[in-house]
């Protein structure tokens, strides 16, 4: 008995003493954008204690006014002669004209090809979200310097070296759009190769761009949400990104992780259970163990075996737990709303200081794996079946939504033949996350994102090596491309066919 106050017993059997039945709270909301919005909130609860909380909320299906729009240009007359008939002096100005104006843009020039009456440009650029707006530039340096016979432009957009999106459009038409402003993609001709295969194509390489080094420093926050000791376990880190680009598709990236503070002084909240080999569950000993450390050091190689296959192998340090050896073969055809991917990897576990040695843990895990853009919501699903880190087998769901903006948001769980048992609390693995593009949040353009995945448990079961997934590669051009993504559909629109009422004539 508790003197002088009621008690109620909730249902773990701890005690939530209250002077009052009464609860007050204030709540004021301001706007941040146009998109986001913050609500501060006060109160007194149970008439003895005061609280404070602070909610932010954000519109996805927001996209705000452009932070770049293409100006109307009037693009040069040509005057030079079809590139096989120029001088070797000639065809080395124009292309070094090209890929200097390119380069001037943010846009990276691999290769210009002529070919009968069509000049293609293959480019990597991380200055826009939208990829039109990319295409749009390029476009118009190629219309500004094309030789006098050529009638159709093609962009071709690479992203670690292999063909992601192909845009067309005819140099007539080019010229007349952009003289009124930005070039709208429904003027472009997608993943179309219907140029002359007669004519032997003549390429000119961009000489300078191989070997390539680029490094970046910045601020990289890592952080465990919900936690019995502790509610937010976090990490502020200096992230060395470094990247070594050989040719075209191979690549040696480098992560370093550096140390300027955390909370993990008290990180001994969890002792793994379940009865695999701990894949993941001494994760804490990693954060700990390893608070400087290397996080990544990998050689990979990426290459389009023709226009629907492309492959790719990777070997070292794969993620800051497993180092190992391995690739992944997907079959994305240009005309269908599915993909279909397969990918295999011997593994070995890290140290946990995140340096050079290894673990006695090691094991093959290799998925079948599905993709599939669903007509309802831009929703996509995904399936992988197959044999996961902690030697289960099993299959793994995924289901996620692009917003207007660009962003995602999805969940995902893992059901294997390690049972409720095996796995231990929390039966089996799920998690939550979501993807936000940089440009949400900042002044200028960028294609970059940032992304957050959470589990309530990390567990053994159902886990993956952190390779990354070449089909996010591939399609993150093209799901920035309105038109290449498949219409929505909801459940409106089909009812609306069930009608009773007769259409009027139109």
């Amino acid at each position: 008995d508790v003197t002088g106050l009621e008690t109620h017993i909730n249902r773990t059997g701890g005690l939530w003493d209250y002077d009052s039945r009464f609860n007050f709270a204030a709540n004021y909301r301001f706007n941040i954008f146009q998109r986001d919005k913050i609500d501060l909130q006060i109160g007194y609860l149970r008439g003895n204690t005061f609280y404070a909380n602070i909610a932010i909320h954000s519109n996805l299906h927001f996209e705000g006014k452009p932070k770049y729009i293409a100006p109307p240009e009037i693009l040069n007359q040509p005057y030079l002669q079809p590139f096989e008939e120029l001088n070797p002096d000639w065809q080395r100005y124009l292309t070094e004209l090209i890929i200097w104006q390119m380069g001037n843009e943010g846009i990276v020039t691999h290769n210009i090809i002529f070919k009968g009456d069509e000049m293609q440009v293959e480019i990597s650029q991380g200055r826009f979200q939208n990829p039109i707006q990319g295409i749009d530039l390029a476009s118009r340096i190629l219309g500004s310097n094309s030789p006098t016979n050529i009638d159709r432009i093609t962009v071709i957009n690479l992203d670690s070296g292999i063909e992601t999106l192909r845009a067309s459009i005819p140099r007539e038409t080019l010229v007349e759009i952009v003289a009124n402003g930005p070039l709208d993609a429904k003027y472009l001709d997608f993943n179309s190769t219907d140029s002359d295969n007669y004519v032997e194509p003549i390429l000119r390489k961009n000489e300078y761009i191989y070997p390539n080094f680029f490094w970046s420093v910045q601020p990289h926050l890592t952080g465990t949400l919900q936690h019995q000791v502790k509610f937010y376990f976090w990490q502020l880190e200096a992230l060395l990104h470094t990247e070594i680009a050989f040719k075209k598709g191979l690549y040696l990236t480098t992560d370093v992780g550096i140390d300027i503070a955390n909370n993990y002084e008290t990180y001994t909240y969890h002792i793994p259970d379940g009865e695999l080999h701990h894949v993941r569950q001494d994760r804490r000993r990693y954060l700990t163990e390893g608070e400087t450390g290397l996080r990544k050091m990998s050689l990979e190689y990426l290459t389009g075996i023709n226009s629907n296959i492309t492959a790719r192998m990777t070997v070292g340090i794969l993620e800051w737990m497993y180092g190992g050896i391995g690739g992944e073969v997907l079959y994305m055809p240009d005309d269908k709303n599915w993909a279909l991917g397969v990918d295999a990897y011997w593994v070995k576990q890290r140290e946990f200081d995140q340096k050079f040695s290894f673990r006695d843990y090691q094991t093959v895990t290799g998925f079948v794996n599905f993709y599939y853009d669903l007509p309802f919501y831009d929703l996509r699903f995904k399936a992988s079946m197959g044999k996961f880190l902690g030697k289960d087998i099993g299959i793994d769901v995924d289901v996620s939504r692009r917003f207007q903006n660009g962003a995602r948001v999805g969940a995902k769980a893992a059901l294997t033949n390690c049972n409720p048992q095996c796995v231990g609390e929390g039966s089996f693995n799920k998690w939550v996350y979501f993807s936000l593009p940089t440009a949400m949040y900042s002044k200028g353009t960028s294609r970059g994102e940032s992304g957050y995945s959470w589990s309530p448990l990390t567990k053994d079961a159902g886990q993956k090596v952190g390779t990354g997934s070449l089909f996010e590669l591939m399609s993150n051009a093209p799901d920035e491309v309105d038109s290449l993504r498949r219409k929505p559909w909801s459940i409106k629109k089909i009812l609306s066919g069930f009608s009773t009422t007769s259409k009027k004539n139109t």
